[in-house]
């Protein structure tokens, strides 16, 4: 191997073996933001005959609905935490004095440039009006994106069998169901961020 070799070998290594390590680190990053459809393709339709922030009274509607069977499988949006739940209500059901009835809260793995706040915020998902005893994880547990987490019912505020969605953003990383808060107003990250 000559010098100019052997140099050239030198300089490229160290470069090649960053490359692969970069490499290493970011497929993981992106794969943890993948994001799936929260219920089957099959059948149902998106039940929104409102739009997102209009007031019903003294509450406004955050969420999306989508209108499927009774027993519908749910499925988690993005990888992340599940935080919270409750599924104790029966079909039916609309005493929850949240509106919520049965549901998961999920903390996801991915965060949010929160151009109001100016940092970097949680991301949850709240899944709402399940079926009693259909929650296949605890509290702690992780789930993957597309994981079946729940079933489709009518409990709490709801009108008929269907899967309520509700994305929210909050700078705490322990927020649950009560103290989640709903004033959350953002935007795409600017340029530069994250």
């Amino acid at each position: 191997m000559d010098t100019k070799t052997s140099t050239r070998h030198r300089l490229w290594t160290p470069v090649a073996l960053l490359l692969a390590l970069l490499l290493v680190a970011v497929l993981p990053a992106s794969a943890a933001y993948r994001v799936q459809r929260p219920i089957t393709y099959d059948g149902g339709r998106l039940n929104q005959s409102y739009l997102y922030g209009e007031v019903w009274g003294t509450s406004t509607h955050k969420g999306v609905d989508f209108s499927y069977d009774l027993g519908t499988d749910v499925y988690a949006i993005a990888d992340g935490t599940v935080v919270d739940l409750y599924e104790d209500y029966d079909n039916g059901d609309d005493s929850d004095p949240l509106g919520w009835g049965n549901r998961v809260l999920i903390r996801h793995s991915a965060r949010h440039w929160d151009r109001t706040t100016q940092q970097w915020a949680y991301v949850y998902s709240i899944y709402a009006h399940l079926s009693k005893n259909s929650v296949r994880y605890s509290i702690g547990q992780f789930v993957y994106a597309g994981t079946w987490i729940a079933e489709v019912d009518d409990t709490g505020l709801s009108s008929g069998h269907h899967l309520h969605l509700q994305i929210c953003i909050h700078s705490q990383s322990d927020r649950t169901i009560t103290n989640l808060g709903s004033s959350t107003t953002s935007l795409s990250p600017p340029a530069g961020a994250g």
